[in-house]
This record gives structure tokens, C-alpha cells and sequence, in this order.
């Protein structure tokens, strides 16, 4: 398979498993590093769910970790199809990064984003491209092409990336400078040299009408997989606020709690299976006094089962969530939310 088949083949397996769980991609694109870009387990090319410590007790666990010439390489990190990049998946991402001396990353979900990190720049200066899940893709091409074990090389990666990002620029320049008027002069050279008189042309521009507009590029709907209710009559509360989330264009993970307030300055209540911490989570709190729902897509492995209160009955998570957005008891336990806020809707 050349490189164009080898993408083609990874858009095929992405338009088959775009509404399963995380495991269901993470068993795929282990099968595509291996069989597609050449990395062998055998050999200790491809380390997957590594478990890495950071500080004196967390520890954080990467999806695939490539390596190459007996070092790691490349970090990858899958969510979920329906998921759209954010600033979280990219800290995440960063983490990884930091964690294990690595410039390339790799986020993986409604599109893939290749990043170079460079460790002299913010995180919010990172260098990344993005390449969208289409078949014969010229950049997925690329993407496979410098990704491939056999091809590897930073300064490669690093090239390959600062020249998407300049014709990116180059394309936002042309952008401006394309308008009616410039058209017009483009087309006026063209005609004088090929004789017509400028009264002619001058003539023609008096009876047409060139228009310039920005062309809009909608993104493509990608199903949840979470069961909609009706548009027109939902049927309960979390399924109306799933459905608002929707309207909005908030996607959200296939695991999703929903928690009304309990009274006007009280707390959000609500019990969690302890699964739902090792996916990508969504949270939906409902202020029904104010008409909000505050939403927070809450990354996997965040937070820790035995940094809650479990219900020995269920041996369910308890949450009581405070207008702060903090999940705070006794012994010195709270778990804090907000910085995993990703939208505030009003219904």
C-alpha cells in the first residue's frame, strides 16, 4: 500500500468506529501504528497505557507512546470521534509531553492535530496543524508519510508542520487581497491583451456583477451515539439537556451525568458509577432557578475514585457540587471542577 492507500484505509476504519467507545479506537489505532506506519510491539516500538508519575503519588497514563531508535518519540491521544479539540485535551496532551521529553504529540478525535512542542514557547504558542478525517487527503497523505517508523525524523515532522502553517498564512493573505476590484484589474490585462478595447470591457463590467464571498465550510455532524430524544418533545430532564447541548453544538461523551440543583443556594446531588472517571466524562449541572446549564467535559483518569465519597450500598460516587463548582466534604476532600467548564447555556 503506498501512503494515499494507507490514509484512505485509516479514514475507512474512522467512518467505521465513529460512534463506538474510546477502547474500540484505542484497539484500532494500535492496529494502525503497528500494521500501517511499522511500529512493533516485539520490539518495544509501541507502549501503550504506560503508567508515568508525576509529583510523589499521581501518576498519568498515556494512550500510545511510539518509539523510535530505542527512544520515545511520539505521544498519541485518543478521545472520542464526537469530541471536538479543546484546551484541556491539549494540556493533557502537553502533559505527556513534558512528562517524557517528546516534541511530537498527536490528539486524536473529530480531527487529528499534530503538534510540535517546543519547550522554549507557552503552551498557548504551540506550533500544531489539523487534518481533517477525509478520504484522499493530501495532508493525511503527509501525516502517514513522516509519521511512519521507517521515516521518522523531528526535523522532518518539524518541517512538514511549519510549512502547512505558512501556506496557512499565505492562503489568509490572498484572502484579503482577493476582492471585486482586483478581479477586475486581473481580468481588464487579460482582455486588452487579447485586443478588446477598454470601452468593451468597461462595458462588460456595467453588466455583470463579480461577487467575492467567503466560502463557509461546515463541519460534519458526528453522531454521539448517545440516544436523542425528540426534538420537539423531550422526555425527561437529562435528555432535555442533552438535547440543548445539541443545539448548541456542544459535544458531549458517550458517559454523561445530569444534576439539578437543589434548591436556590443549595448544592447539585447526584450519584456516579466509579467507571465513569476512567472515560472522558461529561458533567451537566442544571441551575433550574436561573435557567442555565453549566456543562464540563471532564478529561479520563482526572480524577481519582478514592478522592470521593462512595456509597457503601452501590459503592457509587457522591456528588454534592457547590456554586463554585466544587465537590467538597469533610476530611479535607474537594474536587474541583470548573477549570473543566467548556460551556454556560441558558434555556
Amino acid at each position: 500500500m503506498n501512503y494515499m492507500e494507507i490514509w484512505n484505509a485509516i479514514v475507512r476504519i474512522y467512518e467505521e468506529t465513529k460512534n463506538l467507545p474510546e477502547n474500540v479506537i484505542q484497539d484500532k489505532w494500535e492496529n494502525i501504528c503497528k500494521e500501517f506506519l511499522h511500529y512493533s510491539s516485539l520490539n518495544n516500538e509501541i507502549d501503550t497505557k504506560r503508567s508515568i508519575h508525576y509529583g510523589s503519588k499521581d501518576k498519568v497514563i498515556p494512550d500510545i507512546i511510539l518509539r523510535n531508535n530505542k527512544r520515545d518519540s511520539v505521544v498519541i491521544e485518543l478521545k472520542q470521534y464526537s469530541l471536538k479539540k479543546n484546551d484541556l485535551f491539549a494540556q493533557q496532551l502537553f502533559s505527556y509531553l513534558k512528562q517524557l521529553k517528546v516534541k511530537v504529540g498527536v490528539l486524536i478525535c473529530n480531527k487529528i492535530y499534530l503538534f510540535l512542542y517546543d519547550y522554549t514557547l507557552a503552551d498557548n504558542q504551540q506550533q500544531y496543524i489539523e487534518i481533517d478525517l477525509t478520504k484522499d487527503n493530501i495532508t493525511g497523505e503527509e501525516f502517514v508519510k513522516h509519521l511512519d517508523n521507517y521515516n521518522f525524523s523531528i526535523d522532518t515532522i518539524t518541517n512538514f508542520i511549519v510549512e502547512q502553517n505558512k501556506v496557512l498564512k499565505e492562503v489568509e493573505v490572498l484572502k484579503k487581497i482577493t476582492t471585486e476590484s482586483y478581479i477586475k484589474e486581473l481580468l481588464k490585462e487579460k482582455f486588452m491583451n487579447e485586443k478588446y478595447t477598454e470601452e468593451t470591457i468597461d462595458k462588460l463590467f456595467n453588466s455583470v456583477q463579480i461577487e467575492v464571498k467567503q466560502k463557509i465550510i461546515k463541519e460534519r455532524h458526528i453522531d454521539t451515539g448517545i440516544e436523542q430524544p425528540p426534538r420537539s418533545l423531550p422526555h425527561n430532564q437529562k435528555a432535555k439537556a442533552i438535547k440543548i447541548c445539541s443545539d448548541n453544538n456542544i459535544s458531549i461523551t458517550q458517559y454523561v451525568t445530569y444534576a439539578k440543583k437543589s434548591s436556590n443556594y443549595g448544592k447539585y446531588p447526584a450519584n456516579v458509577n466509579q467507571s465513569y472517571l476512567e472515560n472522558d466524562w461529561t458533567l451537566i449541572l442544571d441551575n433550574v432557578y436561573s435557567k442555565k446549564l453549566h456543562v464540563f467535559i471532564i478529561p479520563k483518569n482526572t480524577f481519582k475514585y478514592n478522592n470521593f465519597i462512595i456509597r457503601k450500598d452501590n459503592n457509587k460516587i457522591v456528588l454534592g457540587i457547590d456554586s463554585a463548582f466544587n465537590d467538597e466534604h469533610n476530611f479535607g476532600i474537594c474536587n474541583r471542577f470548573f477549570d473543566y467548564k467548556v460551556a454556560t447555556l441558558e434555556y
